[in-house]
Parts: C-alpha cells; sequence; structure tokens
C-alpha cells in the first residue's frame, strides 16, 4: 500500500522588509495530494503572485519525487518547519530547520526539495523595489 504524503504549506513567513508592510504572510494549504490552495496574500507579494505559486509548486514536486525515489516513510503526522532565505537572484542563502519530529530523512527530504531546485528565477526590478534583496521564508512540511 502506498503511502500518501501531504505538503500543506500552512505559513510563509515572509520577514524582510517590505515597502509596504513590515512583515508579510502567505497562507495555503492543501486539501488533497494533488495541489495547493492560496488562501491569502499580503500586499507585498500579491503583485508577485505566480512567482510565489511557481516556487511553491517547484518544491512541492521535487519533495514528492525525492519520497518516491527514496521510499522515506517518515512518521505519519510528523513534520518539519524550515526557514530559509531567498534572494533576488533565485538563490537560497540560508536553510535552517526550526521544528521537526519527522527523523532525519524526513528533514533530508524537505531541505533538498527546497535548495535542490535552485535557481529559481531571478527577481524583476519591480519585485526588488517592493520585496528589498532577499526575503525570509518558512515553510511547514506535514506527512500524513
Amino acid at each position: 500500500m502506498c503511502r500518501r504524503f501531504i505538503l500543506s504549506i500552512i505559513s510563509l513567513m515572509l520577514l524582510a522588509s517590505c515597502a509596504t508592510a513590515p512583515s508579510t504572510t502567505v497562507s495555503t494549504t492543501e486539501k488533497n495530494t494533488t495541489g495547493l490552495r492560496i488562501n491569502g496574500v499580503d500586499a507585498c507579494w500579491s503583485e508577485h503572485r505566480e512567482y510565489m505559486q511557481e516556487l511553491l509548486e517547484i518544491i512541492q514536486v521535487q519533495w514528492y519525487k525525492i519520497l518516491k525515489e527514496s521510499r522515506i516513510s517518515p512518521p505519519k503526522s510528523s513534520h518539519v518547519i524550515v526557514t530559509f532565505k531567498l534572494n533576488s537572484k533565485g538563490e537560497i542563502d540560508i536553510a535552517k530547520v526550526e521544528d521537526s519530529d519527522a527523523g532525519k530523512l524526513g528533514v533530508f527530504s524537505c531541505l533538498n526539495a527546497i535548495t535542490y531546485p535552485q535557481p529559481y528565477g531571478k527577481w524583476t526590478e519591480q519585485m526588488i523595489a517592493v520585496l528589498g534583496d532577499e526575503q525570509q521564508i518558512t515553510l511547514s512540511f506535514y506527512y500524513q
């Protein structure tokens, strides 16, 4: 029987300074294993929603690929919370595990899902004007 893994990115905390708000939050949830649903985007990312959706899709596809290929089976209902900095070149500067009860392999799959596909798309001048040179993002991965 195939175990189902669900990426439920509960909140993305975009903590870098922003021209329109001191801190920003993007919330997403997923009702099934086939896609993400964006619940809300604050002012900083509202004009660049497509970039964020593409970033999340890339991470999700990579995460599923890693899990399928490695046959990792972290404990059911476990999670991993990862914070990273994404710069305007689309590169991940720092990736740090904030919390996890998914074991080493669960953490490994999440970190690699974020870092392996980089660089992501470069930001436009307009994005840099609104978002600055980098944004700190926190993703929560849930294994179900």
